[in-house]
């Protein structure tokens, strides 16, 4: 892209500058002391395009096309224009996008959605989402859950920053429309879409509703605007992603799940486990009764430390439950469930624990293909947890997650 695009001598040959953006810039620009006209600016932007260009100073990420304009922002840094590739005019661009403030960084994967667009009330922006999609639960059973759609907010999330990732996130040349597919569907099978239009506030989008393609409000601007569709997030690359290893041999991180993950374990099965410790089923008894229950986790978690024997009777009693889950794998493969990591960006599998009896599962363990043909088994979860994770890649419809979830009061 870097050399088609230094090829060109002047920007507005080749690209579009919607007036939308540059009257951000110039609004921007007239605060800090700068008053130009459009007609002034778009001059100034293919003069400081060509000086970039001869400077060596413009640059590709994704599929966008950044170059610095000779105006600074309150850090002191350049302000930069983005351009990427039009959707319906091949060989042309269009200004995508004006950094006029630094960027945050570290944000939490949860948390680029909300970054990208002003999404109003959550709770109605997800019940408008729950009414167009095909029926399923969004929302755990009582005491798991604060939130309403909890389920359906962490999906949302997690689908939006894989798909940022992805650079599928899709926008109309004019800058008036933005979307993405949400890879849920409605009831007759159609892909649902996320809409979004200019905003005024902080973040530059702010959401418009779903809808399919050419379905009333902005379907028909969909197929209008873009000349391919939105597509789907893709987890699924290769047959590793969807089972282990043909060996299954298991190399586990027994001290991040036992010392780390301790309070995400049955207390019925850790007492179990240590029957015969008297100092571990007091502090048992006391989490059982609700007394200091955070107070004594912690000292049940600094017993398991320092005791090597209640520390390898439990990862004894964890490794009897993944070698019957491995049974139950090789006879059938769809006990691995995929599932999503978005701190990594990658997928993970998931296979069931049953610690207390063999029809419902307590846990469940996260486990990796490697390169070297071996699995890690990086933690635990539990089955709330599991169960949002596998939910961004696939329904969960006929696996051992199904009954997780439960509509509000049932």
């Amino acid at each position: 892209m870097l050399q088609i695009m230094e090829s060109k001598k002047k920007l507005t040959e080749f690209c579009t500058l919607p007036s939308k953006p540059l009257e951000i810039l110039r609004e921007y620009l007239a605060k800090r002391g700068v008053d130009v006209n459009l007609r002034q600016l778009m001059s100034i932007i293919n003069n400081d395009y060509q000086a970039a260009v001869v400077d060596n100073t413009c640059r590709v990420e994704g599929s966008s096309f950044i170059f610095p304009i000779r105006f600074s922002k309150s850090d002191g840094k350049p302000i930069e224009l983005s351009l990427r590739k039009s959707s319906c005019k091949p060989g042309y661009m269009f200004l995508y996008y004006v950094s006029l403030e630094s960027a945050e960084k570290n944000l939490e994967p949860s948390q680029h959605f909300e970054r990208f667009a002003f999404l109003g009330n959550w709770a109605s922006y997800l019940a408008e989402l729950a009414t167009i999609a095909a029926f399923e639960p969004w929302d755990f059973q009582d005491g798991y859950q604060t939130k309403p759609f909890d389920i359906l907010a962490q999906y949302l999330k997690y689908t939006f920053y894989h798909l940022e990732r992805e650079d599928k996130i899709m926008y109309a040349d004019d800058g008036m429309l933005a979307a993405f597919n949400t890879g849920l569907v409605d009831a007759h099978y159609n892909d649902i879409y996320a809409f979004f239009i200019p905003n005024s506030g902080i973040t530059k989008w702010k959401a418009a509703g779903f809808g399919t393609a050419a379905s009333r409000g902005l379907g028909k601007p969909l197929i209008n605007f873009f000349a391919a569709l939105p597509e789907r997030a893709c987890y699924i690359h290769a047959l590793t992603d969807l089972t282990l290893c043909a060996s299954y041999k298991v190399f586990v991180d027994w001290e991040h799940i036992i010392l780390d993950n301790l309070d995400r374990l049955p207390l019925g099965f850790l007492s179990s486990c240590w029957a015969g410790d008297k100092d571990a089923q007091n502090l048992l008894n006391s989490v059982f009764s609700n007394i200091d229950v955070l107070e004594n986790k912690c000292r049940l978690k600094e017993l398991v430390a320092k005791s090597e024997g209640l520390f390898l009777s439990l990862q004894e009693w964890l490794s009897v439950a993944l070698n019957y889950s491995l049974k139950l794998l090789a006879s059938n493969y769809r006990i691995a469930i995929p599932s999503y990591y978005p701190r990594g960006d990658k997928t993970a599998l998931l296979l069931p624990l049953y610690l207390q009896s063999k029809e419902h599962p307590d846990v469940a363990i996260v486990v990796e293909n490697l390169s070297s043909g071996r699995c890690q088994g990086h933690t635990i979860l539990t089955l709330q947890q599991a169960y949002v994770d596998a939910r961004v890649i696939s329904t969960l419809r006929g696996t051992w997650l199904e009954g997780i979830p439960a509509l509000k009061g049932g």
